[in-house]
């Protein structure tokens, strides 16, 4: 059977295959939700684990990242196999991914803090060793600028999608009378396990990939750091996002303490993370649209700065009793975010064709996004290791007095988290990596044999 190697493959867009791509990042996407914004309360609020110990097991864990990203990055591009570089990682890291999911989740043993840190490196392991490989063949498979928007308009709306169905879960499980509990967890567990490797069949069978006729293009291990050093537009797109991931950090693990103990109402747990997605999903198409006329940066930093506004207008004047006028607020963020959640891993794919082409090398795909991956998570383990102790430093304690100093997670959910995005939007709309420029660049590429032709063509599978 004839599958092809690229987007445009043939002369026409291979949209139906595109999804079969996409697919695994509605697992991947459904991880998101509970590590990030129910484990704390969960070990927190079940286990009785301390804020302080929560949040330094989790930033040791994001710390091992620091050995594991660069590590896959470069072994995924310096593979060499009959099935390709990437999609044999995607198969090696599901049962590891697996595992992670059911010790972090459905703790089978006491829980105490060495428990929840080798749970999450386990968990995190198993996410790298699937997520790396993963963007690092989106971008060959769509090499040319706009396409490479569509793809991450399509990978993106299926991890809003995980982020989505995660939610579901605890909206149901709380109709049936369970908060952030056992009971919840496991049915994320269950979902995971049903999800993963059904999308990393269809991944593996969408597109297959280009063979690698050399080793001219291998990623060596200091290329990792030396990226981020040399590759002006990279360091630039990396230092914006470790802003946003920052803000976002903050507001993410605050944010069902905010709603449990400020508002009271741990019923919008769900609705808050589901709705805003959704929409996020609705806007999708008007954003890549936007992205079209003024650019994939300046999308970024408008979407950025429209959300920050938003945040900025709406969550100060809050009281006790606007539960739902919070969720309101996140509905319209959910809209505005659309720019700046579909569109960064294409402009990663775009900084690495500049860096091939300044040092005259094949693309090192994989080691951009080991580099991107790694500070984007170094910058979410700073912000779960500092806001959970921050919280604990002021008086804030669920499991002695879930009343008390409750406010103080409602001005951390702003203050910590909008500096950091307007950070964002000031480097963002700075960027200079434009459609012309890239253009140019892939031009160069291809006439020194360092980089596939964008029109790609299909093959034996």
């Amino acid at each position: 059977m004839e599958r092809p190697l690229h987007l445009s493959a043939a002369g026409r867009k291979q949209y139906w295959r595109l999804a079969g791509y996409s697919s695994t990042a509605v697992p991947l996407a459904i991880m998101v939700v509970p590590v990030t914004s129910l484990v704390p309360i969960y070990y927190s609020g079940v286990f009785l684990l301390p804020l302080a110990t929560i949040g330094t097991m989790l930033l040791a864990a994001r710390l091992f990242d620091v050995v594991t990203d660069p590590v896959i990055g470069v072994l995924s591009d310096r593979t060499r196999s009959s099935w390709g570089r990437r999609r044999p990682w995607l198969v090696v890291g599901t049962p590891v991914l697996l595992a992670g999911v059911w010790l972090l989740f459905v703790p089978p043993v006491a829980v105490n803090g060495a428990y929840l840190l080798l749970a999450s490196l386990v968990t995190y392991l198993g996410w790298t060793l699937i997520q790396i490989p993963y963007w690092a063949w989106g971008s060959e498979i769509a090499a040319d600028y706009h396409d490479r928007s569509t793809l991450s308009g399509f990978r993106e709306t299926a991890m809003i999608c995980g982020i989505a169905l995660a939610a579901l879960v605890p909206l149901f499980a709380n109709a049936y009378g369970h908060d952030i509990d056992r009971t919840t967890m496991t049915g994320l567990a269950v979902l995971i396990t049903v999800l993963l490797p059904l999308a990393i069949l269809l991944s593996c069978r969408s597109f297959d990939e280009a063979p690698v006729k050399t080793q001219a293009g291998d990623s060596d291990w200091q290329h990792v750091f030396t990226i981020l050093r040399d590759n002006r537009h990279f360091r630039r797109l990396v230092l914006a996002f470790a802003a946003i991931e920052l803000g976002k950090g903050v507001s993410v693990t605050v944010a069902a303490y905010f709603m449990t103990f400020y508002f009271g109402q741990s019923e919008l747990i769900g609705l808050v993370l589901l709705l805003p997605y959704i929409l996020i999903v609705f806007s999708v198409p008007f954003w890549l649209w936007v992205s079209r006329r003024i650019g994939k940066h300046r999308t970024v930093a408008l979407s950025l700065a429209l959300a920050a506004a938003i945040l900025l207008v709406g969550v100060p004047p809050l009281s006790r009793e606007d539960g739902y006028l919070f969720l309101a607020i996140e509905c319209l963020v959910g809209l505005a975010a659309g720019g700046f959640a579909i569109l960064p891993t294409a402009l990663v794919a775009d900084t690495a064709d500049y860096h091939a082409d300044l040092v005259d090398t094949p693309p090192k795909v994989a080691t951009h996004f080991a580099a991107w991956s790694l500070v984007r998570k170094l910058m979410q383990a700073i912000a779960v290791g500092v806001t959970l102790p921050l919280l604990a430093l002021s008086g804030f304690d669920p499991a002695r007095d879930p009343s008390a100093h409750a406010e103080v997670t409602k001005w951390m959910f702003i203050a910590l988290s909008t500096p950091f995005y307007l950070i964002g939007v000031i480097a963002m709309w700075r960027f200079d990596l434009d459609e012309a420029a890239h253009a140019a660049i892939r031009r160069r590429l291809a006439e020194r044999g360092l980089a596939p032709d964008i029109e790609g063509k299909t093959h034996e599978a």
